[in-house]
């Protein structure tokens, strides 16, 4: 019986499986909410981002400037999206004024 080679992504995505401690970090980046300050979520969405992207690096910017600006608070989300950003770090520029 040999053994197949696998490419570095899939072996470190196995790997990270392996190990996960969160059981679902989908879950809690799809349920991340704005409770405090924007730069506090912000800190949080960057550490879960890092997650999903270790688990699926084929995940596209507009995927997480939708799921930032869904995060924000109602007074801001509005004001960002009349902004109409086009990339996650405008979005947060916006966010931040």
């Amino acid at each position: 019986m040999s053994r197949g080679v696998i490419g570095w992504v899939k072996f470190k995505e196995e790997l990270c499986n392996g190990f996960s401690v969160e059981p679902d970090v989908a879950e809690e980046f799809n349920k991340l909410s704005q409770t405090e300050s924007v730069g506090e979520l912000l800190v949080k969405f960057e550490e879960l981002k890092a997650q999903m992207l270790m688990r699926n690096p084929n995940l596209s910017e507009s995927h997480f400037l939708s799921s930032f600006v869904g995060a924000l608070k109602e007074e801001i989300k509005y004001g960002v999206k009349l902004y109409k950003p086009t990339t996650l770090k405008l979005a947060v520029e916006q966010a931040r004024l």
